[in-house]
């Protein structure tokens, strides 16, 4: 029993060895010339792949010409492994964070204030439209700019409102006549399920955490400052902003 153990081990160890001797090497493709920026990206599936493309373009054209070369890696959990490599003292140079993380971040000092080196390279407030420059921005300081910037609307279909006897070339203007349009373009079976239903809160669900600001409400009560709860008073207005995310 005391051989067999012993064998295993040093096959083990034999192909430890070779794996460490002749297995690949994470770093021999990169560029000797290049400067390389470490650039970690929350996206996967064909968000990752657009973002590849956009980095492999800048490393072939911007990227050549000045000599920096980034190396792109796509991860989940990107939040919680950013804060474990900061801690660690390996951080990312970039990390592709969410908008959320931004204030936790700075308060924890893991992210680097960035508005001297966004002046040295004229990015000022007028480069961004107000709603994503302020949402960089966090106690006096820039902490961070957006690469993937979102707006989000509401589609409707013209021919389930002329279905529905609702006119296809006016959607509702009022809160009061987005409630009628949603009940008159519900429509059930005989059995009370649900076969087309007029509006659902939860599609594509990314967003719906930001529903509240759509309709002129707030999260946040700035009087009591604590978060309001469904129970709180909303303030409603029939122009829906767009989110950036």
């Amino acid at each position: 029993m005391n051989l067999l153990k012993w064998v295993i081990l040093s096959l083990i160890g034999l192909v430890t060895a070779g794996l460490l001797a002749f297995g690949p090497r994470p770093y021999a493709d990169l560029p000797k010339d290049r400067v390389v920026v470490d650039y970690w990206e929350k996206w996967t599936g064909n968000e990752e792949q657009q973002m590849r493309s956009i980095v492999d373009e800048f490393n072939n054209t911007v990227g050549a010409e000045k000599h920096i070369f980034v190396r792109y890696i796509s991860t989940s959990s990107i939040n919680q492994k950013t804060l474990v490599a900061t801690a660690a003292g390996v951080p990312p140079d970039i990390a592709g964070l969410y908008d959320n993380n931004l204030v936790q971040f700075a308060a924890m000092d893991a992210l680097e204030p960035l508005e001297d080196l966004a002046r040295e390279y004229g990015i000022t407030s007028s480069y961004y439209k107000p709603v994503y420059w302020n949402a960089c921005n966090y106690n006096g300081h820039l902490w961070c700019l957006i690469s993937t910037p979102m707006d989000v609307a509401l589609h409707y279909n013209k021919k389930a409102f002329a279905d529905a006897g609702l006119d296809p070339e006016r959607p509702p203007q009022t809160i009061e006549e987005f409630d009628r349009y949603a009940k008159a373009l519900t429509v059930l079976d005989s059995s009370g399920h649900v076969k087309r239903a007029g509006y659902i809160p939860l599609e594509p669900g990314w967003f719906v955490n930001f529903t509240c600001l759509w309709f002129g409400g707030s999260i946040w009560d700035a009087v009591r400052n604590v978060r309001r709860s469904p129970s709180s008073p909303t303030r409603w207005r029939t122009s829906s902003p767009a989110s950036a995310c």
